[in-house]
């Protein structure tokens, strides 16, 4: 079916295929060591509704990788991705990682909505740290490649869905934990892993 899709639409692409036993965390680990691809794309969900990357088994399959790896839910059929949000609680990697998310949607023309939930006590800190990371980007928020939003809220979860709604989001990327994939995203921490695949949307963890 792949080999017909790639046909189909004339795409540049190589397939080769393989099949593995044992556990999907290993199994995909070593793979990912011996093959060294630039990128990891999956399914959200295997066959026999196991829910392939869902909860515990998509953070330690996406904490485990050396490389970028892209979550596409089974029923996600959107083929034109404009609207990127990556979320931040200003790790010192941001930098880097933004740039390589915009390396690998070079093919693409995307805006990159950057955006922190936070509560009121650290809204200046956040204010701060948003017009260094800013700073980095300057070129880009001029052109309209990227923008920068703050969100004050008691909600997170709610106010999460409300902007990928009202900014039509097609694809969600963050930098994931050594522990815990959510964990340093949002400050406040009201948000769970599962809220993340809730959206409906692919998941792109970003490793540098």
């Amino acid at each position: 079916e792949l080999k017909k899709i790639i046909e189909n639409k004339k795409l540049n692409i190589k397939l080769k295929h393989t099949i593995l036993g044992g556990d999907p965390r290993w199994e995909i680990a070593e793979t990912i060591e011996e093959l060294k691809p630039h990128l990891v794309i999956m399914g959200t969900e295997g066959k026999g509704g196991k829910r392939f990357l869902q909860g515990r088994m998509a953070e330690k399959i996406m904490n485990k990788s050396t490389v970028p790896v892209l979550a596409v839910p089974e029923n996600f059929n959107e083929f034109s991705i404009k609207n990127v949000l990556y979320t931040t609680n200003f790790n010192p990697m941001d930098v880097e990682a933004l740039q390589l998310l915009f390396k690998i949607l070079a093919n693409h023309k995307v805006t990159v909505q950057v955006c922190h939930f936070m509560r009121e006590k650290e809204k200046e800190s956040a204010n701060q740290m948003m017009k260094k990371l800013s700073k980095e980007f300057t070129e880009e928020e001029k052109s309209g490649k990227i923008n920068f939003n703050l969100f004050q809220t008691e909600h997170e979860k709610e106010a999460l869905i409300n902007f990928s709604k009202e900014h039509q989001t097609k694809l969600v990327s963050f930098l994931p934990g050594k522990k815990h994939l959510l964990k340093d995203l949002f400050s406040a921490q009201k948000l769970r892993k599962k809220d993340l695949f809730s959206l409906g949307l692919p998941l792109m963890a970003i490793h540098i």
